[in-house]
């Protein structure tokens, strides 16, 4: 995805189990951030984007993975 500003990101597109506002089955589109390009390579963003398909047919969210890994990360860290 190139952006207005001129910064472009690898970015993968993906569908998830969710709920409605009444509380009603649905099928949610996300966005889950692959890296920046030049720094992420074309094979790197491929290789990221399979082990989130990978998650996706084990019933997890990626997007929701990848935020429990930073915060885990961080909590190691302090």
């Amino acid at each position: 995805m190139v952006q207005p500003s001129g910064g472009m990101l690898w970015r993968m597109k993906y569908r998830v189990d969710g709920t409605d506002a009444e509380v009603n089955p649905k099928r949610v589109e996300k966005k889950l951030g692959l890296g920046m390009y030049p720094d992420v390579s074309l094979k790197d963003a491929r290789e990221r984007r399979d082990d989130a398909r990978r998650l996706l047919v084990n019933g997890v969210d990626p997007a929701e993975q990848k935020q429990r890994d930073l915060r885990i990360a961080k909590i190691s860290i302090t």
